[in-house]
């Protein structure tokens, strides 16, 4: 890690030496579609942990390394490990994708009472106060912790004076990545892992987290908002339309009018009938070689359009053309790579695809979840919001600019964000430890230099030609 001055930081007591972090993957420094030794260290709230260190002259801020370089890929084979971006071939604009070898971490000896970060990859909001025993969890069961002891037990135990609260970017990233199609009202005991954790169940613990802190200890709490997962480079990599010249020609423009002129024929029969409303009208597929980028979108197929069986007993196909609106999840590169059809005449499957109305149930779990946390933010001047939905919109909306250097949330040259596309990397994290900086140079008794974004290592392409 690049050294780093920290000399004019200045703790007026020895209340940091007692701050602790709980959260999700978000905080553990997870990246690149792993935890590594190396991310933990570059974590976010690891770098205010070293300005710690270095200020009161001890080992204090210690995680629960993971003891390997290596990591295991959380969305791909368990044995694989983290991702690497590379272009095949000279003046390609959107890199692929491949995994490298894979290492599982060991379990963890020694003294957990020494720990400061019980940052978890994968653990929702409701397992924080659950008997370890009953949360299977590969990051959380290697920990040297009484199995009939929840997390939230042990942090409460070590006399905390400050914690921060990173949690519900787990709740919500298994559903989002299962392109919304898992459920989001299930009772917490028949949760799945493509669920979504529903938005009482997440209210219900995070407040009793936050009750359960306030009342048992004396600790001054920091609380996240969790970024749009939509707004990452994952979701936003590949266009809903196809680029003429790069992934559809003039030429099978014309032919897919021609493969879809009975399908069209069809439809424009059932949309005349006197029986069917405007909002069953179904859509033509229709190319365009000079029309706009709607023109040449992708096509999908869509369980939410209405069946339509003709007396002749032909079944109108539930396709349509994707909206500007609509994601295509960076994961389906490697597949559009190997197969030029799929999008044309062989529709994306909703597998594939994050509709509109899938977006929709996506912000309304985001929102519900960001809703319960402002609020209790807002509830106590000792609940301090650290606002990362905020600031990953912004970097979204318009790149940040940090001493002439101008950050992005894309795969390209100086992106937030890791090889997987939904992680922040080195530079990401800063940002928000930057933040946080501001935050508790604001808030508490502290005096703390910026941390400096450009010091740290961003996103690294490779080349195959």
């Amino acid at each position: 890690m690049p050294e780093i001055n920290e000399v004019s930081d200045r703790f007026d007591n020895e209340e940091f030496t007692r701050f602790y972090v709980i959260g999700d993957g978000y905080s553990a420094g997870f990246m690149n579609g792993v935890l590594t030794s190396e991310g933990q260290g570059y974590s976010y709230p690891n770098m205010i942990g070293n300005k710690i260190d270095t200020y009161f002259d001890a080992d204090i801020f210690q995680q629960a390394d993971v003891q390997t370089s290596l990591g295991v890929n959380r969305f791909e084979d368990e044995t694989q490990g983290q991702y690497e971006l590379y272009y095949r071939n000279s003046g390609d604009e959107i890199p692929a994708q491949r995994v490298l070898e894979g290492g599982a971490p060991s379990s963890l000896a020694g003294d957990a009472g020494a720990l400061r970060d019980f940052s978890i990859p994968g653990i929702r909001s409701y397992e924080v106060d659950k008997q370890l025993q009953t949360v299977n969890n590969l990051y959380l069961n290697r920990l040297p912790i009484d199995g009939q002891s929840s997390l939230l037990d042990f942090v409460i135990e070590q006399n905390p004076a400050v914690v921060l609260i990173s949690i519900g970017y787990d709740d919500l990233l298994p559903y989002v990545m299962g392109s919304a199609m898992g459920e989001t009202d299930q009772a917490e005991e028949e949760i799945a892992s493509a669920d979504g954790t529903p938005p009482a169940i997440f209210s219900a613990s995070i407040r009793g987290m936050v009750d359960r802190i306030r009342n048992e200890s004396n600790a001054s709490i920091i609380i996240s908002t969790l970024p749009d997962p939509l707004l990452s480079p994952y979701f936003n990599t590949i266009e809903y339309s196809m680029d003429l010249g790069s992934e559809i020609t003039a030429q099978e423009i014309g032919q897919l009018n021609s493969f879809y002129s009975n399908f069209n024929s069809r439809a424009f029969e059932y949309n005349l009938s006197d029986t069917v409303t405007e909002e069953n009208l179904r859509p033509f597929i229709d190319f365009d070689v000079d029309g706009g980028a709607q023109f040449k979108a992708r096509v999908i197929q869509d369980p939410g359009l209405p069946d339509v069986v003709f007396d002749d007993g032909y079944v109108l196909p539930k396709i349509r053309h994707m909206s500007e609106d609509e994601y295509i999840p960076y994961g389906l590169e490697q597949t559009l790579f190997e197969n030029n059809q799929y999008g044309k005449t062989q529709p994306i499957q909703p597998e594939d695809v994050i509709t509109e109305a899938d977006k929709l149930n996506i912000r309304r779990l985001l929102d519900g979840y960001n809703a319960e946390i402002r609020d209790i933010s807002a509830s106590s001047d000792e609940i301090h919001l650290l606002d990362v939905e905020n600031l990953i919109t912004e970097l979204k909306q318009d790149e940040i600019e940090i001493n002439g250097v101008f950050y992005n949330a894309d795969f390209a040259r100086e992106s937030l964000f890791s090889t997987d596309g939904l992680f922040l990397n080195p530079k990401g994290n800063a940002l928000i430890a930057k933040r946080l900086t501001e935050l508790l140079n604001r808030e508490f008794d502290v005096s703390l230099t910026p941390v400096d974004v450009n010091n740290y290592p961003g996103l690294i392409f490779r080349q195959d030609f």
